[in-house]
């Protein structure tokens, strides 16, 4: 099946060949009558002949030059309409059938919680990186589940101690610096509690950029908004692709400039 965009290109493709061959019957009609004229311009008795003759060429020109101008509107009101008719229908067609572009399967107003559940039962493993999960809460049940079944996550945090709380919690409505240090130590003590050696956490001193949730198959990708948690604005949904290849990096990065967690230094809350 071809999309919107290889239409497009078909019809552009389409529309410089038709647009060429006009130009060239117009060149070549001007050489010929150009050379007809030069070799009997002195043959009186052809002088009629070459009039109409030249008239008649003369027609194939104007007629070539229109037809080159009218080619290329056509050309441009098709591309408008595979554009809001074609590439729209394409698009949906794209989503029911669960392929993507450029990796990106959907865009969320919000955590699609229910997904992201879904995705944590399913899999074999779980990478997750956040200054805090602030909605922990909503997914203890499938964690239960994914850890009973044996699988194994890595969990970045950001470090309860660091100079980026404060910073950090003065961006989020509501929430106090104790308030933040708090949910990131709740956090540490859940992970620890329902998944035991089963879960890696470490704790980092940088902010992150964006939130990760996800394995890697599949991952959501969140932004760290003035005002909001992560999870509560826009949720970029990835499959394969260069974009989640380039996150799964960054989250790499970032785990190996962490810190180990230590039982004995988590601060009391």
């Amino acid at each position: 099946m071809l999309g919107g965009g290889n239409m497009q290109r078909i019809s552009i493709f389409h529309a410089r060949s038709t647009q060429l061959v006009a130009l060239l019957l117009v060149v070549i009609a001007s050489a010929t009558s150009l050379f007809v004229l030069h070799v009997f311009k002195d043959d009186i008795e052809s002088q009629v002949f070459f009039d109409i003759s030249n008239t008649a060429l003369y027609t194939v020109m104007s007629t070539c030059f229109v037809i080159f101008l009218f080619d290329g509107f056509l050309v441009e009101r098709s591309i408008r309409l595979l554009s809001k008719y074609i590439g729209s229908e394409f698009e949906e067609k794209l989503r029911a059938s669960g392929l993507s572009i450029h990796g990106v399967l959907d865009i969320h107003s919000g955590m699609p919680q229910e997904k992201l559940r879904q995705c944590i039962e399913q899999s074999d493993e779980l990478l997750i990186l956040q200054t805090y999960v602030a909605d922990l809460v909503q997914y203890e049940v499938s964690l239960q589940k994914f850890f009973s079944r044996g699988g194994k996550a890595r969990v970045l945090l950001l470090d309860p101690t660091s100079n980026l709380v404060p910073i950090r919690s003065r961006e989020i409505r509501g929430v106090t610096p104790e308030d933040f240090q708090k949910s990131i130590v709740q956090n540490i003590r859940t992970f620890q509690s329902f998944g035991g050696s089963s879960v890696t956490l470490r704790i980092h001193d940088s902010i992150p950029s964006v939130s990760i949730y996800g394995n890697k198959e599949k991952i959501f990708v969140g932004n760290y908004l003035r005002g909001y948690h992560a999870v509560q604005g826009p949720i970029i949904e990835l499959s394969h692709s260069f974009y989640m290849e380039k996150l799964l990096e960054h989250f790499e990065e970032i785990w190996n400039s962490s810190k180990i967690y230590n039982k004995e230094n988590l601060i009391d809350v």
